[in-house]
């Protein structure tokens, strides 16, 4: 997934104008495909929760490599939003 440099927040810190400002920048279509095999909403209505609205969460990890041990990666399968 390319995540284009829209100054994204880690996750979890829910900044809203980056998320406000991801609603402007990425398609329906791109949401839609970037949430593939996800089970969610595929709407306009959550396009400021999509998954280009946040760092990609490799790199969140990455940067917390001193802090923790990864021992298992998990995929998202359902997002719930409303």
């Amino acid at each position: 997934m390319d995540h284009a440099p829209l100054g994204f927040a880690r996750r979890g810190q829910c900044d809203r104008q980056l998320l406000h400002r991801a609603k402007k920048l990425v398609t329906l279509d791109e949401h839609i495909a970037d949430t593939a095999g996800v089970e969610c909403r595929k709407d306009e209505g959550v396009i400021d929760e999509t998954p280009k609205a946040y760092k990609p969460i490799e790199a969140v990890m990455a940067a917390q490599a001193d802090l923790v041990e990864i021992v298992h990666t998990l995929k998202q399968v359902v997002c719930v939003k409303g």
